[in-house]
């Protein structure tokens, strides 16, 4: 839908942001979407986050469970709790302020 067909609709001026990628993980809470980090360090904090799923846990869930329960729960868990976590911690890197 392009901006002109949603103005009747609201009441304030509406605003479109064009994500490409994992942006969306890499926001802030309580921030809105700004310039995204470089695409090298979102690969970092993505491979610092994925890494003990992939190298411990989905093995061992994969022993126990079926083969879909594991990737399912990687990919919500990643976007509940290990990016925001992630991008928290590692924030003054991926935002730097000067």
């Amino acid at each position: 839908m392009d901006q002109p067909a949603l103005q009747p609709l609201v009441l304030e001026e509406v605003v479109f942001n064009d994500l490409t990628g994992m942006e969306g993980w890499f926001t802030l809470p309580g921030h809105k979407v700004g310039v995204p980090p470089p695409k090298y360090k979102m690969a970092v904090v993505g491979m610092f986050g994925a890494s003990p799923f992939v190298l411990l846990i989905i093995p061992l869930l994969v022993a126990y469970l079926s083969p879909v329960v594991p990737p399912v729960l990687m990919s919500t868990v990643m976007t509940w709790v290990t990016m925001p976590l992630t991008t928290r911690m590692l924030r003054r890197w991926l935002y730097p302020t000067s």
